[in-house]
């Protein structure tokens, strides 16, 4: 079969218009991200938010997500590594 593939050239500026446009996807309001943001590269907000999910448990963050959905300030989706989730809230939200 033909495969399709994508060469980014980040040197030469391609970014989310490029990317969406091979996915079919819209294109994100956000910058494009431009490095991994390792640990060494946190900033401080970064680093508050590490530490909060570290001590705070994670039920006591799901609850926080419940509530922010019934006061419609959420949208319920994790944004974290759940591919599926997202492609099936992107299909529902076209």
């Amino acid at each position: 079969g033909r495969y399709d593939l994508l060469v980014m050239d980040f040197s030469a500026g391609d970014s989310w218009e490029k990317l969406c446009t091979f996915l079919d996807e819209p294109i994100p309001q956000g910058a494009f991200p431009h490095a991994n943001k390792g640990k060494h590269n946190y900033n401080w907000i970064d680093s508050v938010k590490f530490w909060l999910r570290r001590l705070v448990p994670k039920a006591i963050r799901r609850k926080r997500v419940e509530l922010l959905e019934k006061m419609g300030l959420h949208s319920g989706r994790n944004q974290f590594n759940n591919f599926h989730e997202h492609r099936k809230w992107r299909e529902e939200n076209k």
